[in-house]
């Protein structure tokens, strides 16, 4: 399970290279639900009742399979997800109704996520009063290496409550990607708590700016 691929895919509309791709990494339909069955609408049933029906409906091979029910041991579920770095669990209430186009909380999603400190490098302020800060860590050479942006959580406001001072030119000791043109770069003395989904290929997923730490220096921050 790769949600990367799976994004990339997504997004593919030329025939040609669907093809190679589905010969190359083939994807896999996994089914969770029953929302209808001999023109009948199943959403107000159980959930056991739904799921129950699905084997008997389906017969799974290498490209579909019908999700599996882990009952009473999701914890150890959710370690095992995190020993393997996937998305993670979700849990659903026994007796719970299927509900189109909203959330409920009989459904609760686990995400695997992890906290990390990161050098604040500057900030980005973007429409609609959004800003990115901009994150770094010091490789093993101590020379400080550019990490992307963390926009939720993120906030001028926040960092006005430090001092900062505002320099020429990005402290970084290497050449940066594009999307950095309106940075407004500072000295590299702020550490900066981010939490994410970790990802090998994206580096950080969904990053949300917890805060700035007081209680760590920013050499501390390392790969």
């Amino acid at each position: 399970p790769d949600f990367y691929e799976v994004q990339k895919r997504t997004v593919i509309t030329d025939f040609f290279k669907i093809k190679l791709l589905s010969e190359k990494y083939p994807a896999t339909f996994v089914v969770y639900d029953l929302i209808y069955f001999d023109n009948d609408l199943l959403i107000d049933i159980p959930i056991e009742e739904r799921i129950n029906k699905l084997p008997r409906l389906i017969n799974e091979n290498n490209r579909i399979s019908i999700s599996k029910v882990i009952e009473n041991t999701g914890i150890e579920l959710f370690n095992i997800v995190k020993s393997k770095e996937l998305e993670g669990v979700v849990a659903k209430r026994k007796g719970s109704k299927y509900f189109f186009e909203k959330r409920s909380t009989d459904w609760i999603k686990f995400k695997y996520l992890v906290d990390d400190d990161f050098v604040l490098c500057g900030y980005i302020q973007k429409d609609n009063n959004m800003t990115s800060f901009i994150l770094g860590k010091y490789d093993s050479s101590n020379n400080l290496k550019y990490y992307g942006h963390v926009t939720l959580g993120a906030s001028i406001r926040t960092l006005d409550q430090y001092n900062y001072t505002i320099i020429k030119h990005h402290p970084f000791n290497c050449d940066l990607p594009i999307g950095n043109d309106n940075a407004v770069w500072i000295e590299p003395n702020l550490v900066c708590i981010v939490q994410y989904m970790p990802s090998n290929k994206e580096g950080m997923r969904q990053p949300v700016c917890k805060g700035i730490r007081e209680d760590k220096e920013t050499k501390e921050c390392r790969e």
